[in-house]
This record gives C-alpha cells, sequence and structure tokens, in this order.
C-alpha cells in the first residue's frame, strides 16, 4: 500500500512538472508560436493593408513600443484585452510621447486544445479584427499615422496572447515646446481645460460643411477679432448644444522658423493665442446684426451673423494666421486653419460610347472576302440592225446583276436574231453582236476570255408566243413560209415589230470568279451583307458589318458604307440597325440627334433592352440641354440605376458618373445647386472605384468635390495619380490644395511627396504655396515638407 502511494505521489509531481513545462514552452515562444515574431508579421500586414488603401506604411516607433508593452503588460496580467483611453494617454506620457495617439488591442488564443496555433494564424486573428471593425478601422487608415509601436504578451498560462498597437504621428513628439520663452507673444494653454475629441461627440462637427465661409469671415479689425457669417440658421446647426462652441487660435509664422523645431505644445489643442471659449447662446445673443429693438427684428430679422470673439494682443507685429476652435460638448472637435482653391476645367475621360448587342461580335469563323466561283445568266437585247456595242450599252446591264466585280473565266454568247430578214444576213448580224459584246466585257479585265458564240433564230420564241393568238394562222404556216410571208408585206412586219424587238437579244452565260482585290472588295462585301440579310442569315451580317468595321478603321473603306446598308426596321433587324449605328460612332466617335431618334425608334420594338436604353442614354448625354429639369434629371436616372443587375457594372458606373457630371455643370446657374450637387456627389460615392478611373475623370470629380467642401474626398481621388511618371501639374496643385486643409493629409508622406512633385513642375508655382492666400503654413509641421520648403525657396528662412 505504502509502495503504490509513493508511486501515486510521484506520478503526480511528474504530471504537473511536465505541465509547468509546457506551460512555460508555451510562453517562452518554443511552439509554432514565437511571440518575438508577432509584432513584425503585424507590421507587415498593417502595411500591405495600407498599401492596398492608397496610405504611406507605418514606421516602427520605440518610443510608441514602449508604450505598448505597458498596456500588453497590463492586459496579460488582468486577462481582459481592453485599455482606457485615459491609460492610453497615461502610457504614452510614460514613454515620453504626447498624447496625440492611438491605441488598438486584441487578445487572441495560442492553442487549441493540443493543437498549437503558428504565429501568422495568430496575427491573422489579430488584424482581421483590427482592419474590419468599424471602430478600429478609422485608426488603422488615418493617413496622419505613420509610426506605430506594436507589443505582444502572454498571459500567465501561455494560453492567449495579448497584443497592443499605439498609432502616432508628427505631433507625437514635442521638442518644440522647450523653446517657447523664444517667442514674443508665446502660446498659451487655454485648451487645457477642453475635453480632446472622441468619434461619437464630433459626429454633427463631421456633418456640417461649410467651415470654409466661416473661416474666410474672420477678420481682425480695431484690436477685435471678429466672426461674420452669412447664415446665421445655417451655424446652429453646427453649434446646437449649450456647450458648442467657437474660439479662434492665433498662429503666429515666427513658430515655424526654425529649421530642427516648430515651436509649439503638441499635448495642447491650441497652436498659439487661444481666445475663450464663447458657447453658443452668448454666441448668437451678441450678434450686432440683430437690432435690440423686437419691434425692428419681427419686420427685418437678419439672416447672418456678425460677432466679436475677443481681444488682438497688439503685440503681436508679424505674419500669423486665425485658426478656429470648433467646440462640440465642451470636446475640441475641429481646428479650421486657412486654406484656398484651386479652379479649372477638364473634359472627363470616361471609357463608355454606344454599346452593340450581345452575342453580335467577334463571331467565330469571321467573315473573310473570299475569291469564290460562280455562273451568272443574264439577257441583253438587241436593237434592230445594231451591231456596235459600247460600254454604256453593257454597264446598265451588268449592274443590274447587283454583283461583286469579277473576272470572266468562260463565256457562252447565244445571239438570238427575229425571225424577218434574210438568214444568212441575221447569223452574220448576231456573231456581229456577239462579238461586239465581247469587246466590251474583255475592256473590263486583262485576262483574255475565250468565247463560245452560238447564233440562233428565234422561231421557236416566236411559234410559242403566238401559236394560239392573232398570228396564230401565221404561225401555221411554217417556219419558211411565214417568214416570207413577213418580209413581202412591210405593214404586218411593222405590226409585229413588237413581238419581234423581244426576240433579238443575247443569252449570256458567264463562268466567274468573284474580283475581290482592292478597292473591288468593299462592293463584294456590301453585296454578300445585302444577301445574307434576304437570306435572314443574321450571324452572317453580323460578321460582315464587323469586318466593315475593321477596314473603316484601317482607312480601307469609308464611313459612308454605313449608310449604303439598306436595313429594313423591324423586330428582326433591331440589333443590326443598333450595330450600324454603333460602328458609325466608331468611325466618327459622335453621335447626333439622327442617332438618338434611331433609338427612339428601336425602343418601340425592344422597349426593356439593356443596349438599347443605355445607348439613349448616351446619346442624352451628350446631346441633352434638359440635364437641369429635375423631373427629366429623374427619368433619365431611374433608367441608369435599373441598367445595375444587367450590363457590366463598370459600364453603369461609367454612364452614371457621366450623367452625375451632366447634370453639375447644368447647375451652375441654379439657386439650390449645393443641395442638388451633394445629392450627385453622395451618388458617385456609392458606386465609383477610383482605381479604375481616368486621371482626368479623377482631377474633375476632384474639382467638384471641392467646391462641395468634401476636402478629404476631393484629394483621396487624385492620390493614386501622384505616382504616375508623368503626372498633371494641375492635378497635383489640386491635390495640394485640398489634402492642405486636413490635418491628417498633411502630415502623410504622400503630400511630402506631391510638394516634391509640384515643385519639380514649377518652382515659382510651388514656393508661393506657403503662406497666404494659399495654404497655410502649418503644414510645416510635417517635418519632410518643411526640410525641402526650406532647401528650395528664398523666403522660406
Amino acid at each position: 500500500m505504502k509502495r503504490f502511494l509513493f508511486f501515486l505521489i510521484i506520478s503526480f509531481l511528474s504530471l504537473n512538472s511536465f505541465s509547468q513545462v509546457s506551460s512555460t514552452k508555451a510562453a517562452m515562444g518554443e511552439t509554432n508560436f514565437k511571440i518575438e515574431d508577432l509584432p513584425r508579421v503585424l507590421l507587415k500586414e498593417l502595411n500591405r493593408f495600407r498599401v492596398s488603401k492608397g496610405l504611406d506604411t507605418l514606421e516602427m516607433s520605440e518610443m510608441l513600443q514602449f508604450s505598448a508593452q505597458l498596456s500588453a503588460d497590463k492586459m496579460a496580467g488582468s486577462g481582459k484585452d481592453k485599455i482606457e483611453f485615459k491609460t492610453t494617454q497615461k502610457n504614452l506620457k510614460k514613454s515620453g510621447a504626447t498624447k496625440r495617439g492611438e491605441e488598438l488591442t486584441m487578445k487572441a488564443a495560442v492553442s487549441k486544445g493540443r493543437e498549437d496555433y503558428k504565429t501568422e494564424d495568430i496575427a491573422k486573428t489579430i488584424y482581421n479584427r483590427w482592419e474590419s471593425y468599424q471602430k478600429t478601422l478609422p485608426i488603422v487608415m488615418n493617413p496622419k499615422y505613420t509610426l506605430v509601436g506594436i507589443s505582444c504578451e502572454t498571459s500567465d498560462d501561455g494560453k492567449k496572447v495579448f497584443a497592443s498597437a499605439v498609432f502616432g504621428g508628427y505631433d507625437i513628439t514635442n521638442g518644440g515646446v522647450i523653446y517657447k520663452k523664444q517667442l514674443a507673444i508665446p502660446f498659451n494653454t487655454k485648451s487645457k481645460s477642453l475635453k480632446g475629441p472622441e468619434t461619437k461627440f464630433c459626429k454633427n462637427c463631421d456633418r456640417w460643411r461649410n467651415y470654409d465661409v466661416l473661416e474666410k469671415g474672420v477678420y481682425v479689425e480695431n484690436g477685435k477679432v471678429w466672426l461674420k457669417y452669412p447664415n446665421a440658421k445655417d451655424l446652429r446647426r453646427l453649434l446646437k448644444k449649450s456647450k458648442d462652441g467657437v474660439a479662434f487660435d492665433i498662429v503666429q509664422r515666427e513658430q515655424y522658423i526654425n529649421a530642427d523645431y516648430n515651436i509649439v505644445d503638441n499635448n495642447l489643442y491650441n497652436k498659439g493665442i487661444m481666445s475663450k471659449v464663447i458657447y453658443k447662446d452668448k454666441l448668437f445673443k451678441k450678434n450686432i446684426l440683430v437690432s435690440k429693438d423686437p419691434k425692428v427684428n419681427r419686420k427685418n430679422r437678419a439672416k447672418g451673423i456678425e460677432v466679436e470673439l475677443g481681444k488682438f494682443n497688439p503685440k503681436i507685429t508679424g505674419p500669423y494666421e486665425v485658426n478656429l476652435i470648433i467646440v462640440q460638448d465642451g470636446r475640441v472637435c475641429k481646428t479650421v486653419t486657412r486654406g484656398y482653391y484651386e479652379s479649372g476645367k477638364i473634359d472627363s475621360k470616361t471609357p463608355i460610347g454606344l454599346l452593340p448587342f450581345n452575342n453580335t461580335t467577334g463571331l467565330k469563323p469571321p467573315f473573310e472576302p473570299k475569291s469564290e466561283s460562280s455562273i451568272i445568266n443574264f439577257t441583253i437585247p438587241f436593237e434592230k440592225n445594231k451591231f456596235d456595242y459600247k460600254t454604256e450599252d453593257i454597264q446598265p446591264f451588268i449592274k443590274a446583276l447587283n454583283e461583286p466585280d469579277f473576272i470572266i473565266d468562260g463565256l457562252y454568247i447565244y445571239a438570238y436574231s427575229s425571225i424577218e430578214g434574210d438568214s444568212a444576213a441575221n447569223a452574220k448580224l448576231q456573231r456581229k453582236r456577239g462579238e461586239s459584246v465581247l469587246g466590251v466585257l474583255q475592256s473590263f479585265q486583262k485576262n483574255k476570255i475565250t468565247p463560245t458564240i452560238e447564233t440562233k433564230d428565234s422561231w421557236g420564241l416566236f411559234l410559242l408566243e403566238n401559236e394560239d393568238g392573232k398570228y396564230a394562222s401565221l404561225v401555221a404556216q411554217g417556219k419558211h413560209k411565214a417568214i416570207k410571208t413577213i418580209n413581202s408585206d412591210k405593214k404586218l412586219e411593222e405590226e409585229l415589230e413588237p413581238i419581234l424587238a423581244k426576240e433579238r437579244f443575247a443569252q449570256m452565260i458567264m463562268d466567274i470568279t468573284y474580283d475581290v482585290s482592292g478597292p473591288k472588295e468593299e462592293k463584294f462585301s456590301k453585296v454578300s451583307f445585302e444577301r445574307a440579310l434576304k437570306a435572314n442569315n443574321y450571324n452572317q451580317a453580323y460578321k460582315i458589318m464587323e469586318f466593315m468595321n475593321k477596314r473603316v478603321a484601317e482607312n480601307k473603306y469609308p464611313v459612308s458604307i454605313y449608310d449604303s446598308l439598306k436595313i429594313e426596321e423591324n423586330t428582326k433587324t433591331v440589333p443590326l440597325i443598333n450595330n450600324r449605328v454603333y460602328y458609325q460612332y466608331q468611325a466618327n466617335n459622335t453621335v447626333d440627334e439622327d442617332d438618338e431618334s434611331t433609338f427612339d425608334r428601336l425602343l418601340k420594338f425592344e422597349s426593356a433592352n439593356p443596349i438599347l436604353q443605355y445607348n439613349k442614354v448616351y446619346c442624352q448625354l451628350k446631346l441633352d440641354s434638359n440635364a437641369g429639369n429635375q423631373e427629366h434629371q429623374s427619368k433619365v436616372q431611374q433608367t441608369i440605376d435599373g441598367l445595375y443587375g444587367k450590363l457590366d457594372s463598370n459600364l453603369v458606373n461609367g454612364l452614371n458618373i457621366e450623367w452625375q457630371f451632366k447634370i453639375m455643370e447644368s447647375l451652375d446657374t441654379m439657386e439650390n445647386a449645393d443641395a442638388l450637387i451633394d445629392a450627385c456627389i453622395a451618388r458617385i460615392k456609392s458606386f465609383y472605384n477610383i482605381k479604375d478611373a481616368s486621371w482626368q475623370n479623377a482631377l474633375k470629380l476632384s474639382y467638384v468635390f471641392s467646391r462641395a467642401k468634401d476636402f478629404r474626398y476631393s484629394s483621396t481621388v487624385l492620390e493614386p495619380y501622384l505616382s504616375e511618371p508623368d503626372v498633371n501639374e494641375n492635378l497635383v496643385f489640386m491635390y495640394i490644395a485640398s489634402a492642405s486643409r486636413l490635418q491628417e493629409k498633411y502630415y502623410s508622406r504622400t503630400f511630402a511627396r506631391a510638394l516634391e512633385i509640384a515643385k519639380s513642375k514649377n518652382q515659382e508655382r510651388y514656393c508661393k504655396l506657403f503662406g497666404e492666400p494659399f495654404m497655410t503654413f502649418q503644414v510645416l509641421e510635417n517635418p519632410e515638407v518643411k526640410k525641402d520648403y526650406r532647401g528650395t525657396c528664398p523666403d522660406a528662412k
């Protein structure tokens, strides 16, 4: 019994020891999972994701990594993967960073049962969450962030790993604050009493658009800072709550003149000399445009607002800018800096146009004109006693055959003469006629024609036509006697002439080979099309028309060949008529009113056909002058929306965006243009794919979005084109104009690269950008921008 208990105790201790070793191995990374590799794998994936979205890559920061490690340790100890915002702020402070960072956290299992996960699998669990979750994605995709610190720690039992990623931009450091005393009028700390921005509290601030008008309304007069805005009702949409308000912040150019630092405190929400916040009620109460007499107000209500925001420090004598700080519910939600507009006009380059019918192009095997043999049989009537025939006598008969050009390989001429006259003379006359016709036909070609000519009288024809009629008695006399009777009676001969005239002719039988060489091919193609159409062989007709398009593109056929194709309009020929207009468009790159009318008629046969609807709308895009009519807009938009799911979405998107452009261009002079343009912009955003666009379209869109005060999208649509080797100068400067209004954009490396490109394109124009009346000089907070500017422009130092 004792031996059994001893064995049991030893076994228990061994198992316990093994369990501890296993846990230690898991914690130390001696399994498939290596904790020391996890931050690197996460960084690689985050950068891959950001690059796919057109954003700068992140670089690992030791300072932020220290902050992340503090969070990872805390999570591993508590077993919870939630870090409060205040804790993130404290950890940033401990690491020597400012509070301008954001943190993402996540926990993941290291194993399941006896299966140990690989490092890559655990990383995937973490980054999939960060890249897809609505609350974390904006942090991952914030263009302001160029630095990150990632740290990971396992739980005590080694079963879970906790990851922290702390993101920051150029304002994560605070090297310039120690030089505050260099300023004659240093910045103050009035924003300390305000809370920082949080998405849920700043939604209203994000929705409001007219910040550029608000900023332009700030002016300094008689030692006071004033705010003038033309629409008080609109401003109330921004300032709704009692703790919503406005303050100004005087930022001096002197704060940005040093090459190595900017004299700002990145832990503050103001950069310069900030005023007190004037909250909503007081702001509107101080409106000097409102009379103190209530009777006057009732009769003449002021639409605008003009209010004193505070005193201007008279000791400020150098260049400065006035920022507006927007407060929402006691939080700093937005800082409005000076901005400027780049204006311009450019034609869009959406790759759209008329469409052919489905299954009518690219058919196999394609049509190719080939030399083919055939037999042609036709008749040439002869005039009485005439035997000399010229080209103009024969050509009408050849033309009436409606045959392609051909080469005669064999010719059989059966020359008939009427029965009157001398038979020997008639035979001689017939041969002369046959030889004369041969001469004309020989003149049409180089190859020598070896004919067979036979002469005959037309007694058999005369017999068939008259044996039962008025001249039956004449026929009954027999051939020779009847001929003798006619020859001896001139009156009878004249009476019979209409009958005899029809019996003087040549029966022509030709063995031919169609001639498709050189310009003769065009006629062959046209005749082949007409024959295919007559035979209801529509597939062959589609092929021939497509071949004609190829030849027109090669300048071998004239564009007019399409007009020469006679096609009856009916249900079966709708695709052919559509394609005829399509191929004409391919040749001319234009549409006209006749084309639009054609589609109107075709839609009567197939009103729900998406190809016809698309082509009709395309014509309206190019020709319509009613785009400003809202009822008309609605009808066309309904047609376009109905094409989704029926045609390639890229084609419909192209049509849709051009229609929005058309509407917006027609709205320039309308009173409610802004609201309608906003609707167009919202529609474009719902389907527009930046990667599939042309730079011309992107630039045109950027102008539109800038006008609508959506500077984020205005700059984003241009970013993919900044890396093109010969990027358009106006596109670069338009990007700078929009991006310089947003700190998250002008903190990016992309913004610095754009300015570098601008410098290479037009250095004089580039140097003028820094300061009034163009972009804010606060873009110099981006060290790459500052370095390049100081090394280039004479007024930079």
